[in-house]
């Protein structure tokens, strides 16, 4: 697969996970009275390709991009949905491991 289409199968791939957060997800956690906790594991849509050492793509034996398999160490975002929020914590970001 050429690394155009890895990159276009992962925006797409992000694209539907947020519209189905916005019509389904949203709705079941406003019903229920909930609070969402949403984060995201050390995936590799934000660096797909291995690297060689000045930096650039390393190519397979094939002529194409090597898949990166192993998880990036880039931050992780992470969002809190509460529908209900009335101050009752602290919205401050902290940064840690």
């Amino acid at each position: 697969m050429s690394p155009n289409r890895h990159l276009k199968y992962s925006i797409i791939t992000i694209k539907v996970n947020k519209k189905r957060f916005k019509k389904s997800l949203k709705a079941a956690i406003e019903k229920a009275g909930g609070i969402l906790c949403l984060t995201a594991d050390h995936g590799n849509s934000d660096d797909m390709y291995e690297h060689k050492k000045d930096g650039s793509v390393a190519m397979g034996a094939d002529g194409e991009p090597k898949p990166k398999t192993l998880h990036s160490l880039n931050p992780v975002p992470g969002i809190i949905y509460d529908p209900e929020y009335k101050g009752e914590y602290d919205l401050t970001l902290n940064e840690g491991r």
